[in-house]
């Protein structure tokens, strides 16, 4: 078991929560506000992309490790990068249900609170819930007001160690 880097967060962070999508379509709509023409799926919008990835990288590697970019060799559970993690963007912004967002569109494909508690855990963890997780997090869905338990159960697994190790 070993931490994952601060480029492998950010990009674990991007791919669970379908946060891709969301960022070019950001984009575009930026780019329809402006004088200029949208930026197309392909080169424009990709270099906008790779300029918010890489803006979020420092951040998380700074808080992470160190400016300098050099590697962290023992993972230091710092207050700084757990907060980081619990107040980022990227977090916030992956972990909201909204209709164009990632677990909003995951949300949507599954009818059952158990597939997508499911769903989620495969999203954030690459694994299903164990039968006492499962059990745990439905109690919380269905004490919560629409989709505010499943923003809680994606936002949690976003945070947990589990998350942040290369197992």
């Amino acid at each position: 078991i070993r931490p994952l880097a601060p480029e492998q967060i950010v990009r674990s962070v991007v791919e669970a929560a379908g946060l891709e999508e969301s960022m070019m379509g950001r984009l575009r709509m930026a780019g329809k506000a402006g004088k200029a023409a949208a930026p197309a799926k392909g080169a424009a919008g990709k270099g906008g992309l790779d300029r918010m990835l890489m803006a979020m990288t420092m951040q998380f590697r700074t808080t992470f490790e160190d400016d300098e970019g050099s590697e962290a060799v023992d993972f230091a559970g710092t207050i700084p990068s757990a907060l980081l993690m619990m107040n980022s963007q990227a977090v916030a912004q992956g972990t909201t249900a909204g209709r164009a967002s990632g677990l909003g569109q995951m949300l949507a494909k599954h009818a059952s609170p158990d597939d997508k508690i499911r769903s989620i855990f495969m999203a954030c963890l690459t694994r299903v819930p164990s039968a006492a997780e499962l059990t745990r997090w439905k109690a919380h869905v269905a004490k919560s007001a629409g989709a505010v338990g499943y923003e809680d159960c994606m936002w949690t697994l976003l945070n947990t160690s589990e998350f942040l190790f290369n197992h």
